[in-house]
C-alpha cells in the first residue's frame, strides 16, 4: 500500500543476474536494506549501494 500511494519505493540490488539486496526508500532515504532471509548487507553490497546513492542523491545511513 505504501508503494502504491507513493510513500516509499522498493528496489533490488542485482549482481550478475542474482538478487542480492532488497532496498526500501522513503523520502530519498534508505530506511531498510536486507539480503536473503533479512541478513545484514555485506561490505561489497554496501559499496554498490553507496555508489548508487551518491549518483542519485539518496541517503544511506541505515545499517543493521
Amino acid at each position: 500500500q505504501s508503494c502504491i500511494s507513493g510513500k516509499c519505493s522498493i528496489w533490488s540490488l542485482t549482481v550478475n543476474g542474482k538478487r542480492k539486496v532488497t532496498i526500501e526508500v522513503v523520502n530519498r532515504n534508505i530506511v531498510q536494506a536486507k539480503g536473503f532471509a533479512n541478513r545484514v548487507t555485506r561490505s561489497d553490497e554496501d559499496f554498490i549501494i553507496n555508489k548508487w546513492c551518491s549518483s542519485t542523491g539518496i541517503r544511506y545511513t541505515v545499517r543493521y
